[in-house]
């Protein structure tokens, strides 16, 4: 492995730290990708996202917008990196690796496209994102400066998994904040991947949508639900595992369960999500009847049983929070039951 400078090593430093720091995909973007132009020097830069509908989320850097939009529409099914290369994967490739001296100028890509632009030479990468999208990142060379050197290959190799989280996080939380718009997530269950530091790697529609719900219907990931324990799994290696459960702020419960497996690229930490709405009127009736209960006990009952804390429950039948620990010691010494869990499966079990 080549050595670096100090210079290069604080870019990728400032890159590492950048690709957090904002919330859309054009702020996070824009501002990681301005220190690969102090990384590898005198080229020009695009940045675009390739899903099943067609290309989207573009920036470019020292070109004009409208040349990549004319790539995506025209020139892009013609590119040898894209239909020669491994195009959706990490590989960090150059148009020389795949299209040779004899052979630059007989596609319509390397023949009109790049000559109109000025170019010859091409380094890109395709990371995958969320919704089987990728996300391609090109720079872009003119002939007279010379092919891009085996350690300006090695400093994107090492830049762009920031690049790619940042991107991918991004896109992430534009979906969930897209499902944060509608009124009621309706997911039961999905999952999520994480990887060992606790960045969402891959997530479900229904994963995403319980985090919505988790997120108080903000339209953001509550990584601080997560992260702590997922790194401390990690930490402990393959076949580590647990279990809880989280009250949700509108009533009802998140069911998590995380394990590690191993992945080529490393260790994974898988989740499962599953939410319990609480349950029907007429199994509380039941459980109420049976044990004797108070309508406010019932009450109660049924709110700690959804995973409402004291203070919640008692925002919701306008009681105090004291109160309803009164009412909650009641039921747990009439029901047999020692906690809000096995309330819950006490009352769920109800007949």
């Amino acid at each position: 492995m080549a050595s670096f400078s100090f210079e290069e090593v604080e870019t990728l430093l400032h890159i590492a730290r950048d690709a957090t720091l904002a919330d859309t995909f054009g702020d996070r973007l824009t501002a990681v990708t301005e220190y690969l132009s102090t990384l590898v020097p005198n080229t020009s830069l695009t940045v675009m996202v390739v899903g099943p509908d067609g290309p989207g989320h573009m920036i470019c850097r020292n070109r004009e917008r409208a040349d990549l939009e004319r790539y995506a529409t025209e020139y892009m099914r013609h590119d040898p990196m894209v239909l020669r290369g491994p195009f959706g994967s990490n590989s960090v490739v150059t148009l020389s690796d795949f299209v040779g001296p004899s052979e630059f100028g007989q596609d319509p890509f390397t023949g009109e496209f790049l000559p109109r632009q000025g170019l010859r030479h091409v380094l890109g990468v395709s990371p995958s994102m969320p919704d089987r999208a990728l996300l391609s990142i090109a720079l872009h060379r003119e002939a007279a400066l010379g092919d891009f050197t085996p350690r300006e290959r090695q400093l994107i190799r090492l830049a762009y998994p920031d690049l790619a989280r940042a991107a991918f996080a991004a896109l992430l939380q534009e979906k969930i904040a897209r499902l944060a718009q509608t009124a009621a997530p309706g997911a039961a269950e999905g999952g999520i991947v994480f990887d060992e530091r606790g960045d969402v790697l891959e997530a479900d529609d229904g994963a995403l949508g319980i985090c919505v719900l988790l997120g108080g219907g903000q339209g953001r990931v509550p990584t601080d639900l997560f992260v702590a324990e997922v790194r401390q799994l990690a930490a402990a290696g393959v076949g580590a595992s647990s279990e809880r459960t989280i009250p949700l702020a509108g009533g009802g419960r998140a069911h998590l369960r995380l394990d590690v497996v191993t992945h080529p690229s490393g260790l994974r930490v898988v989740g499962a999500l599953r939410v319990d709405r609480g349950v029907s009127p007429e199994r509380v009736a039941a459980f109420a009847e049976r044990h004797r209960l108070s309508p406010r006990e019932r009450d109660v009952a049924a709110l700690a049983a959804e995973g409402l804390g004291n203070r919640h429950i008692g925002y919701k039948l306008g009681i105090s929070e004291v109160t309803v620990g009164v009412y909650l010691g009641k039921v747990y010494r009439k029901t047999g039951t020692t906690n809000r869990t096995e309330l819950a499966r006490a009352l769920l079990e109800t007949v």
